[in-house]
């Protein structure tokens, strides 16, 4: 008994040390199957007549959602010969762009398409309009007018070692 109870602060750090590791790696490991969700808009097929000039990305409980959800947007500008609207942008990303969902590639990826302001390249999502997202590098961009914001959504996640899940 002695024993145990000398070592009791070595046991105490060992357990708050091997709970810390599991959050912080829990947090790189969802950051690194971001970094893939996200990545899809530069490494699958892209819609004839645009060009993707920047992205950006966020995870864990967004909004008013109760599970952990994956979300990255794609600054698309549609060249001035292109015939692109809206309407085809959302289709072609819903159906020919392959996305997958973020940590499993049968889930079904949510896509929303939004026309951006040409004088500031940020947006609200429908799904949660209490965030911003801002462009960080427009620099590209030569029509500001003929740009969009492609997010799309992968919900319905869990993961419950990651700090992000209990903070909205």
């Amino acid at each position: 008994m002695k024993t145990v109870i000398s070592n009791l602060p070595k046991i105490i750090i060992t357990i708050l040390a091997l709970a810390l590791v599991a959050v912080v790696g829990a947090a790189i490991i969802d950051n690194l199957f971001l970094f893939k969700f996200e990545m899809q808009f530069e490494n699958n097929e892209k819609l004839k007549g645009t060009d993707c000039r920047d992205t950006v990305s966020a995870c864990g409980k967004l909004g008013e959602a109760d599970d952990f959800t994956f979300v990255a947007a794609a600054l698309i500008e549609v060249k001035e010969d292109g015939k692109v609207d809206e309407k085809s942008i959302k289709s072609f990303y819903e159906k020919t762009a392959g996305l997958e969902g973020a940590v499993d590639s049968s889930h079904i990826v949510t896509v929303e398409v939004i026309k951006l302001n040409n004088s500031q390249f940020s947006f609200s999502p429908s799904l949660f309009p209490d965030r911003t997202y801002i462009f960080d590098d427009t620099s590209t961009v030569k029509n500001p007018e003929n740009c969009y914001a492609v997010i799309i959504y992968d919900m319905g996640n869990s993961s419950p070692l990651d700090y992000r899940t209990y903070i909205a």
